[in-house]
């Protein structure tokens, strides 16, 4: 139901009804056939979630919609024989959490799972996580979202707790699964600035950077998040968890290059103090993008670009120190500058197998330059490499970290702040 007391229903057969409240009905034409509908409320009028038999359909205003196939795929992350594709899967039960996040439950594969509709995000938040489960992942088990099983989910609600209940045909019961983590990234958009619940025991570090700070994670085994977990449970002497502050770590969307980091940072600085700290991720794709030189090509034509990169990254740091938040700068290889055997279709279609370091030499070079703090995480990356039987630390369609590359990643820039202790300094 919306705002306005309009009922909307999921009728296969005719279509996505409407039931006014003078009791008028009216049918929406949707091309598919509707099994299950839910309503946002937005500035912009209703929000319809509507799971079809051919997917997710969004629709907003008299003709505008958003169609996620159930045969779309999306990237995801876990062990090697997992990565590749997730499809959005086949909808049918669904409820919203807010006007871009909602929650399906798809009883062909037996699980669970949330969109984010801006982000065209898919997760599963209950159920084995395998992309086609059907006939040998149901069953019943409480758990955790990756350890659960479920039976042909249908129906799904919200709870006034905020939690998810659903209705397991299956196995005849009414399971619930906990508030989910929404946190998500934030974009480099003057019209999407951060809110956050400021308070004074909360210290925000900003980790911003391209697609390498979030690419295929999930909040919970995201990089911001083993960052806030490993900060939060430190018992150092004036450590965050000692001094009873609270870390929040934001990923922010800058994309690849330096100009855009700088403006952003510039304009939030120029707000007011929205971060405490910055974590700045500059890579070999940063330094591409930002001065049009192909990556390949970086070590051989440093004279193009090593000093401007160094001179920016000092602008930043100066920046920053005149708003008194605290920089690290964090570098860290692709895989097809560490290994063969990492991100190796990534390399095919570079043409290239043969892994080059150099880049890692002249970027950390160019970067020490510049005076701000530097935290290169290459030496560290190159002793897992080396490591037997170390899991794959960058997934194999494409070069972004897996989950125990994010871990490097993040225990790097957590042991960095903790030596550093920015916050005491607040």
């Amino acid at each position: 139901m919306d705002r306005d007391g309009n009922l909307y229903v999921a009728d296969p057969q005719s279509g996505l009804r409407r039931i006014a409240r003078d009791g008028t009905v009216s049918t929406i034409a949707m091309g598919t056939a509707p099994l299950g509908v839910a309503v946002a409320a937005s500035a912009q009028g209703p929000k319809i979630y509507v799971a079809s038999a051919t997917g997710m359909v969004i629709k907003q205003n008299s003709n505008q919609f958003s169609i996620f196939p159930s045969a779309e795929t999306r990237r995801v992350d876990g062990q090697r024989f997992l990565q590749g594709y997730r499809t959005i899967g086949d909808t049918f039960g669904v409820a919203v959490l807010d006007e871009q996040t909602a929650v399906y439950t798809d009883p062909r594969t037996n699980t669970v799972r949330f969109l984010h509709a801006a982000l065209t995000e898919p997760r599963i938040i209950g159920g084995r996580t395998l992309n086609d489960a059907s006939g040998d992942t149901g069953g019943f088990k409480d758990g955790s979202s990756a350890d659960s099983l479920f039976d042909a989910p249908t129906g799904i609600a919200i709870d006034p707790q905020g939690a998810v209940v659903v209705a397991d045909s299956g196995n005849r019961r009414i399971r619930r699964i906990g508030p989910i983590a929404r946190r998500t990234i934030v974009i480099t958009s003057l019209s999407l600035l951060p809110t956050f619940n400021a308070s004074a025991r909360t210290y925000q570090i900003g980790f911003m950077g391209n697609s390498f700070i979030w690419q295929n994670a999930e909040w919970n085994d995201s990089i911001e998040a083993m960052i806030e977990q490993q900060l939060s449970s430190s018992r150092a002497p004036r450590s965050l968890a000692t001094l009873r502050l609270k870390p929040n770590v934001s990923a922010i969307a800058a994309g690849s290059k330096a100009d855009a980091a700088e403006q952003y940072l510039q304009t939030v600085t120029g707000l007011g103090h929205l971060y405490d700290a910055i974590v700045l991720d500059v890579n070999s794709v940063t330094v591409a993008q930002s001065f049009g030189i192909p990556e390949e090509e970086l070590p051989a034509r440093t004279a193009e670009w090593s000093d401007k990169l160094s001179m920016q990254i000092q602008r930043i740091d100066q920046m920053l120190r005149q708003a008194r938040i605290p920089l690290l700068i964090v570098t860290h290889p692709m895989p097809y500058q560490l290994s063969a055997g990492e991100g190796a279709w990534a390399a095919l279609e570079r043409n290239s197998m043969e892994p080059d370091a150099r880049v890692g030499d002249v970027l950390n070079t160019a970067l020490n330059k510049s005076g701000a703090e530097i935290l290169n995480l290459w030496p560290a990356f190159m002793d897992a490499e080396a490591a037997p039987n170390h899991p794959p630390l960058f997934m194999t369609e494409d070069p972004h970290f897996t989950e125990f590359g994010r871990a490097i990643v993040a225990k790097g820039i957590a042991d960095a702040l903790e030596r550093r202790r920015p916050w005491l300094a607040r």
